[in-house]
Parts: C-alpha cells; sequence; structure tokens
C-alpha cells in the first residue's frame, strides 16, 4: 500500500530539515508555505491566545491611528495617482489597486518581522549580504524554529557548506559540534572534508548507489562503530594498551583534512609519504589513468608507522585500498618491527624483510620508492635517474625536499615515455581493483552523512 505524507503530518514530527536549495528570500517571505511564514503565524496565534480580546483591539487601534498618522498629502496624492493610472489600464473591469501598510495587517500582528543584519555596527536587508551569509542566516532561522517550536528537534541539513568558503565551513562544524555536546543532534549530507572530523569515524555513514543481487540500483550505507576499529586495532597489535578514547586521539593528531577526503573516493591509495602521493598521479597520468576521474585518492599516511591504522580506517568503512608500502632493506629495528606488522595486516606470512611485489590489493617496494624507480631506470638508460636528480637540485635549489625532486624526475621521465615496470604495474593495479567494486551505473563518488549525535539506525 502507498502511503502519503501531507504537510499537516509532516509538522508533527520533531524534525526540522534544510535542503541544499535553500533560498533567503523565499524562506523569509509571507507565504503560508515558507517557514518564516509558519514561524509568524505560529508566533500570531499564540499571542492572540494569550491576550485578551480587549488587549487586541486596543494593538489594533494603535497600529490603526499610526497607519492614518503615515498617510501625508504626497502619500494620498501618490496612491491616488496609481489607482487612476491602473483603472485607464483596465477600463470596464471592477478591478481596482491601493495601497496598505502591511506592517499594521490586523489579520497578523507579526506579519511585519523581518530579519535585520549588523555589519560593523550598521543595519542591513540580509538580503543585500553575500550568498554565504544569506545562507547562516537561513540555518540560523531553521535552528532557532528547531528549538523553539519543535522542542529541540532533530535538524537535518543538506549540504551546510553551500555558499561558504573554507574557513566558514570549519568554524561552522565547529559550531555544529558545539551544538551536539549541549544535547542538540544534527544530521547532514556533505561533499566538504571540512565537515567531516576522522577522529569521529563512528559518526559518518557512506552512502551510494549500488546494484543488488538483482542488478537493480539502490541506495548502500556503510558504517564502522568504535568498537569495530578497536578490535581490528587491537588483533593486529596484541601487546599495546589500545583504547577507544587513545584511538582517537591518535587519529586527531596525524590525521588532517587530506585524509577526510578519502571518505569522498571510490578507492584509496594509502602510500608511506609525500614522496609517492607527488609522483604517482603524474605516472598514471601519463599512461591514462586519472586518479580524480576514477575516484582515487592517494593518501600519504606521514610514514610507515601510521600505514597501518588508516588502512583499518578505510577499509572498514568499505573502501577498496591499495596498500604500498617499502621493504627498507638494511632499515633499522623499527621498520623491520613495521614489515612484520603490515605483512600480517595483508595477509602474508610475517616477514622482516619482505620480498618486492605487486600484488592485487598491495606493493612492496625494495628497498623503497626512490630506489625502485632509479634501479629500474638505470636498466632503461644508466645515469638518467641521477642526473634528473641533479637538475631538480639546480631548478629548486640543493635543499629541495624529496616529493619536488620526485615530481620533477616522474614529468621528465614521463616526457621520454619512460615508466618504471614497478609503479606503473602498481598504478595499473588500480582500475583492476575499482573493477571489482563498481558503482550504480550513472553515479559517482559518494554522499557523507554524518550522524553528530550518533544514533541513528542507520
Amino acid at each position: 500500500k502507498d502511503y502519503s505524507l501531507n504537510n499537516d503530518t509532516r509538522r508533527s514530527f520533531p524534525l526540522v530539515y534544510l535542503d541544499a536549495a535553500r533560498n533567503f528570500e523565499s524562506q523569509f517571505g509571507s507565504s503560508r508555505w515558507s517557514l518564516f511564514g509558519q514561524i509568524v503565524r505560529q508566533l500570531d496565534a499564540h499571542f492572540r491566545e494569550q491576550v485578551g480580546s480587549d488587549v487586541q483591539d486596543q494593538v489594533k487601534g494603535h497600529l490603526e491611528r499610526a497607519q492614518e498618522l503615515l498617510k501625508t498629502d504626497l502619500y494620498r496624492t501618490f496612491e491616488q495617482a496609481v489607482g487612476e493610472a491602473f483603472q485607464d489600464q483596465v477600463r470596464l473591469t471592477t478591478h481596482a489597486v491601493t495601497f496598505d501598510f502591511r506592517t499594521f495587517d490586523p489579520l497578523n500582528f507579526y506579519r511585519s518581522l523581518y530579519p535585520v543584519l549588523f555589519e560593523d555596527g550598521h543595519a542591513k536587508n540580509p538580503a543585500e549580504a553575500g550568498s554565504g551569509m544569506r545562507n547562516l542566516v537561513v540555518m540560523a532561522l531553521f535552528r532557532a524554529y528547531a528549538k523553539t517550536f519543535k522542542g529541540n528537534a532533530l535538524i537535518a541539513i543538506e549540504e551546510p557548506e553551500i555558499y561558504l568558503h573554507p574557513h566558514a565551513q570549519r568554524s561552522l562544524a565547529v559550531l555544529f559540534r558545539e551544538l551536539a555536546a549541549q544535547g542538540a543532534q544534527l544530521l547532514y549530507s556533505t561533499h566538504s572534508a571540512s565537515f567531516l572530523a576522522i577522529e569521529h569515524f563512528d559518526q559518518v555513514a557512506v552512502v551510494e548507489r549500488r546494484l543488488d543481487d538483482a542488478g537493480d540500483s539502490c541506495t548502500h550505507i556503510r558504517r564502522m562503530t568504535a568498537d569495530g576499529l578497536l578490535a581490528k586495532r587491537q588483533a593486529l597489535h596484541p601487546g599495546l594498551p589500545l583504547t577507544i578514547g587513545s584511538m582517537r586521539e591518535r587519529l586527531r593528531n596525524t590525521c588532517g583534512i587530506e585524509h577526510a577526503e578519502a571518505f569522498f573516493a571510490r578507492a584509496v591509495l594509502l602510500v608511506e609519504g609525500p614522496t609517492e602521493q607527488a609522483a604517482l598521479p603524474i605516472y598514471a597520468a601519463a599512461i591514462g589513468i586519472d586518479f580524480d576521474a576514477l575516484g582515487v585518492s592517494v593518501v600519504s599516511a606521514g610514514g610507515k608507522a601510521g600505514l597501518d591504522a588508516l588502512h583499518h580506517l578505510y577499509a572498514g568503512l568499505g573502501f577498496p585500498v591499495f596498500l604500498l608500502f617499502d621493504n627498507d632493506v638494511g632499515g633499522d629495528v623499527r621498520d623491520i618491527r613495521l614489515n612484520k606488522v603490515l605483512t600480517r595486516l595483508v595477509g602474508l606470512a610475517e616477514e622482516e624483510r619482505p620480498a618486492p611485489v605487486v600484488a592485487g590489493r598491495h606493493a612492496i617496494l625494495q628497498p623503497d620508492f626512490e630506489g625502485t624507480v632509479r634501479a629500474e631506470v638505470e636498466l632503461v638508460q644508466p645515469g638518467l635517474y641521477d642526473s634528473l636528480k641533479v637538475e631538480a637540485a639546480a631548478e629548486f635549489g640543493a635543499g629541495a625536499g624529496k616529493p619536488i625532486q620526485a615530481r620533477y624526475i616522474a614529468r621528465k621521465l614521463t616526457e621520454r615515455a619512460i615508466f618504471p615496470p614497478t609503479i606503473k604495474a602498481v598504478v595499473e593495479a588500480l582500475p583492476a581493483m575499482l573493477a571489482l567494486n563498481p558503482p550504480a551505473p550513472g553515479t559517482a563518488g559518494n554522499d557523507m552523512v554524518d550522524d553528530l549525535d550518533d544514533d541513528l539506525p542507520f
């Protein structure tokens, strides 16, 4: 049986929904369909319930007298001229036009309400402000309505980042968390990493269109609990005193907006550091693989020690993850210990110095990224890699870091149509991995839903 919801039924639920097509003029209009129009009618109804008819008559009388005072000779002349001009145009009809003070509408004492925006102490019409400021005023209206008229209802906001520059987005995201801490419940969908705090991964739902077992397109939602991630971390590191609190704190300290952006990806290429992150997209583009078009995020873990935590995080949320790390032959004791952890993570026998390999979802380089590229370029043109490194130092300075050197070398090699075989195999593994996780036809990317109170039954 099909069910439909009328407006009265919708208003009975403790939910305030602000869609992406929010418009200041329409939301603050006096129409009965606008939110502000609903607020004005409720304020007026409350006034009439609370105040006796004698007081209402007094208010009406005061307003009518004020209206008469405003009708100066010039006003009456103008009003008469408009009426005569209109009659000239309509001729034999019974229509007429005149002016009235909407401010003094006796049918609704609050109809004249309108927001006033103060900027540097000066009052102005919000309609004259920029899109971002008007957006904030509209959101404030919805928040106030939820609190005053709906008893702190759930607030559902579609794409709160609309019209806001990055700093304003981050500021609003902080405000949302403060409101949640005070007891409000907010649910929002977003395409902005500024509204995702990676340490609160368990408040995030990844929403995507996928094919079901019957081949039909359906909405699929992926979530991960804090207990679920903690169990994965404890299984990989049985000797470490891990807690949900310490796990969140590590993510907060080591992750930034780049790591949150991966929540919008179709797949994640997880690498040790910025060198691989800088160079791999260049090699991929040169052989016709556009990571952005595929929805692949190349994420730097900031060192080998951060790889396993991020792998657990992304894989736990259902993202296909390709892990790339060095075997660091000749490395220190810490690198050897981490090799043992990472080989267990990808399902290999635990090894201190694993053999180099490119597999379906992981690759191990020997001894590291730069060493792999150099060794394989030497087989094509001896001395080329070292000469390109000298050129990079001459162009960017002797103190230029590894990432900028790697980008320079990648550009120069691909211009010569030289592709280190191992690097080529790594970038080609990404489309193959994605082929195993196709989206529904006609869709791309993911929506994020962030439930700041974490009570919704997804």
